[in-house]
């Protein structure tokens, strides 16, 4: 086994390391959460080696990829939505369209003040169900009535 290969599997193992540390942190919070904090998790060591291509320091104010959104200021990520909640946040998607054909999904989501991650599957749900059609590609698609959506 050559130097790299060998540098590169510790690397690797000390990132599964690491990352099971953060696992295990995040499910204690989560319990801990849940039972109304009467479980205190431990911090995950840091790790002494320092992986290439991450920043040493993290700048006030910025959040690493281990804060929760909670902790990082947002709401809380909640589960699967319903059928309901995809219903109607599709619904609003395709009045917001009706009444303004054309517009591109960065319109639309801030008209509607839908996040990406909220976007996706009503959308997805629409465009299957042919009451959406796309014109165009990547950035410049736009959106518009489809044939099923009088029905």
């Amino acid at each position: 086994m050559s130097t790299a290969d060998k540098q590169i599997r510790r690397l690797v193992e000390t990132f599964v390391r690491d990352l099971e540390g953060l696992v295990r942190q995040a499910a204690l919070e989560s319990v801990s959460e849940a039972l109304g904090g009467a479980v205190r998790p431990k911090r995950a060591p840091a790790s002494p080696t320092r992986v290439i291509g991450t920043p040493k320091k993290v700048s006030k104010g910025a959040t690493s990829p281990a804060t929760s959104k909670k902790e990082a200021g947002g709401g809380e990520r909640r589960g699967r939505r319903s059928t309901r909640e995809l219903e109607t946040m599709a619904a609003a998607i395709l009045g917001y369209v009706k009444s303004n054909p054309g517009q591109r999904a960065e319109q639309i989501k801030a008209a509607l003040k839908i996040d990406a991650a909220d976007w996706s599957l009503p959308v997805k749900m629409l465009l299957d169900e042919r009451r959406l059609v796309t014109r165009g590609q990547k950035r410049s698609t736009s959106y518009e009535l489809g044939p099923a959506a009088n029905g």
